[in-house]
């Protein structure tokens, strides 16, 4: 009699599996913007972005590359933060897309993108690299906003001499804003106190 109780039980528990595991590919496949939700809002970012790439790959959509650019750099997956975000940076819209996420979030998108995707390429020993797409944030109208992707960069080769020298002479070029003069001035100050 338990033996026959044991069987079903197991049974029951092998079909109940099988059921989930159908579900769960059904899902995957068929639906991943909503399992992109649901990793999101549990914290895990590394099967999110996952999600986001493939949801990204059906619908080509440059919202949808922006949000699995955001859940790599969540993940702090280095190479496909610098795969994604470069595809970002070149994807048609990307002008517009950093216009409503920075009003969305509060912060400077395109800053936010090129300055990952700089300290993405620092961490993978790339400082010439890490350089160029910090300076690539940087338009041709001039600006320098708060926690741009040259002073994020800063602070991750906060001890690389050769770098910081390099970031200092990017700097110098840069042309701040009116109203961004004392920020500029006391990044100046901290670049030239830490390479004196």
């Amino acid at each position: 009699m338990n033996k026959i109780i044991l069987k079903t039980a197991l049974k029951t528990l092998l079909a109940l599996i099988i059921i989930f595991a159908v579900v769960f590919g059904a899902l995957s496949i068929g639906y991943p913007s909503g399992m992109a939700d649901f990793f999101e809002k549990s914290g895990n970012y590394s099967f999110a972005a996952g999600y986001a790439s493939l949801n990204y790959s059906y619908t080509g959509k440059t919202e949808d590359l922006a949000r699995c650019v955001n859940d790599y750099i969540m993940a702090e997956n280095d190479r496909n933060i610098i795969h994604f975000g470069g595809r970002l940076i070149e994807a048609n819209g990307f002008d517009e897309l950093c216009e409503s996420e920075s009003d969305r979030l509060g912060l400077d998108y395109r800053q936010f993108v090129y300055g990952s995707i700089a300290c993405s390429k620092y961490r993978q020993n790339d400082s010439a690299g890490a350089i160029a797409a910090a300076e690539a944030a940087f338009t041709e109208n001039g600006g320098f906003p708060v926690n741009n992707a040259l002073v994020r960069l800063t602070v991750l080769a906060e001890k690389d001499y050769e770098t910081l020298v390099k970031i200092r002479t990017s700097v110098g070029e840069i042309s701040p804003g009116e109203d961004e003069r004392e920020y500029y001035d006391s990044v100046i100050k901290v670049l030239d106190k830490l390479i004196d």
